[in-house]
């Protein structure tokens, strides 16, 4: 493949920057940021698809972000629990419901991100071969 985006003048960590920012923002806010135009950003996916060395910077710099947006969540989550637990000392029963009500939701999206993760098992594979939703975990 020849053109512009392939070959020795391709910074590999340039295009993993790109794209990474590309899957946390969106495709035109990552252009923006880059000073790039959105279809450059989608030939650096495509061409990234198919270049041994694109695709292990781009694995590797998408592990990195979804580790640090973990860290990001968790550490927003504690803080906000830890809000919460502070809020309730002197709450109503209604005020408490509805707090335990948050909390339940934002660990349904907590799961939800987790299910989404590429290396997440799957619960229905699990189940299909006679364990646990969780054994495919182990």
């Amino acid at each position: 493949m020849s053109g512009p985006f392939t070959g020795e003048n391709v910074d590999p960590e340039r295009v993993a920057s790109v794209l990474a920012d590309a899957m946390v923002l969106g495709d035109s806010s990552a252009a923006r940021k880059w000073r790039i135009s959105k279809r450059t950003v989608q030939r650096y996916r495509s061409v990234a698809s198919k270049e041994p060395r694109l695709v292990a910077a781009v694995a590797a710099k998408n592990a990195e972000v979804q580790h640090d947006l973990a860290t990001l969540r968790v550490a927003f989550l504690r803080e906000a629990l830890q809000t919460m637990r502070e809020k309730m000392k002197d709450a109503t029963l209604y005020e408490v419901a509805g707090a335990l009500k948050v909390v339940g939701e934002l660990h349904q999206v907590a799961m939800a991100v987790d299910d989404e993760r590429p290396d997440a098992p799957d619960p229905e594979a699990a189940e299909a071969e006679g364990g646990s939703p969780g054994a495919a975990a182990h």
